[in-house]
């Protein structure tokens, strides 16, 4: 469909840094990061489940699409709004800096021999990456 009017005008937050991120938050510290998710509505997706779950940050890594694209927005239902969002960034230097300041990273994997989520421990500070 076709829109007709004006949807929404909207002033995009300036990206956190990852150091006020850690800064404002208590541990344990729980956040998730994004590479490769080149749709935009998964994107919108993820960020409205973290916030569910209580998550603290959002982390969107270079070949992410952008989280404030209008379908992301839509289908996080405005959540986005509720999270401090760093990047985009590289991802890879990033996870390193977190788990230099004790942060464990657990990837998302659809591999055979991958641990259900319901198994892994989420205890301390964690870096979900997707």
């Amino acid at each position: 469909s076709q829109y007709q009017a004006v949807l929404a005008v909207a002033h995009i937050p300036p990206p956190a840094s990852l150091e006020d991120v850690l800064t404002d938050s208590t541990s344990p510290r729980r956040i998730v990061a994004l590479d490769g998710i080149s749709n935009a509505g998964n994107v919108g997706q993820i960020v409205r489940n973290a916030a569910a779950f209580g998550l603290d940050a959002l982390i969107c890594g270079a070949t992410t699409a952008h989280p404030y694209v209008r379908w992301a927005v839509h289908a996080s239902m405005g959540t986005l709004f509720q999270m401090p969002v760093v990047g985009p960034l590289s991802l890879h230097p990033t996870l390193l800096s977190l788990k230099q300041q004790g942060f464990r990273c657990v990837a998302a994997h659809a591999r055979d021999d991958a641990r259900p989520l319901w198994e892994t421990d989420f205890s301390g500070d964690v870096c979900l990456v997707m």
